[in-house]
């Protein structure tokens, strides 16, 4: 079966296509409307666009989600969040993950979780819960 580019993330959604969408569903909140159609409208013109080509597209896609969320709750078992990481733990992490990494792209890897970052603390900041569990800690700490 061949998917579309909307299916794929290759393509956006118009805001005709949501408005019928909703219609289509019996959702008549509008203002939910508005703002997936502002999200439709916005989606790959943030900040992340400039790492397009970089960063991988599920990188992008979840600064994007962070851009646009209302609350973040994470449960982690292994590793500290990433939005919870310092700079050189980030490093660490991601020589770690990925020696074939060039000292330019490691870089960009990590100012791009830097700037992610700021959903959590520039204000307005969007409120974010982690749960980790004590062995991440533990592994971090070593």
């Amino acid at each position: 079966m061949r998917q579309s580019h909307v299916e794929t993330g290759r393509g956006g959604v118009s805001e005709d296509r949501i408005r019928r969408l909703a219609r289509h569903c019996a959702c008549d909140d509008s203002t939910y409307i508005d703002a997936l159609v502002d999200m439709a409208l916005e989606r790959g013109k943030g900040w992340w666009k400039e790492y397009r080509g970089i960063i991988v597209p599920v990188g992008l896609d979840l600064a994007e989600m962070e851009h646009h969320a209302v609350r973040i709750q994470t449960f982690q078992m292994a590793h500290v969040p990433g939005l919870l990481q310092t700079e050189d733990h980030m490093r660490a992490a991601f020589r770690y993950a990925s020696p074939e990494l060039t000292p330019q792209d490691l870089e960009a890897y990590v100012s791009f979780r830097l700037r992610r970052q700021h959903v959590i603390t520039e204000s307005p900041a969007t409120p974010y819960e982690a749960i980790i569990h004590e062995a991440a800690l533990r592994i971090t700490a070593r």
